[in-house]
């Protein structure tokens, strides 16, 4: 089923052009923000496709304070740096690795 898109909408912060994706695979998932303070956990609340730039941003809330992210933060990240937990591997040494994926649907 292909992605429909919303109505554009003006974010209070930027004029750039962007079209919310309601039904983004991300949206409602829970994920990590991938950064220079490491992996901060985060749930995927929208996901929006800038227009000028065809780049995907997401809106994402922090739930674990980590750094200078406090938990309940809302913050706009570019989507290559959200990753979905499943993702996320733990070697036995207790290495964190982040292993190829998409954002794909959930299966029911």
């Amino acid at each position: 089923m292909p992605l429909t898109l919303g109505p554009p909408i003006k974010c209070p912060f930027d004029d750039e052009p962007s079209v919310i994706l309601p039904e983004h695979p991300a949206v409602g998932r829970m994920a990590y923000i991938d950064c220079f303070t490491g992996l901060i956990p985060c749930k995927v609340l929208r996901v929006r496709l800038l227009t000028d730039r065809g780049t995907h941003e997401c809106e994402v809330r922090v739930t674990e304070t980590l750094g200078a992210y406090k938990e309940g933060d809302t913050l706009w990240e570019p989507l290559r740096d959200v990753v979905p937990r499943s993702a996320i591997r733990r070697s036995k040494i207790g290495l964190l690795s982040i292993k190829a994926y998409a954002w794909e649907r959930k299966k029911n």
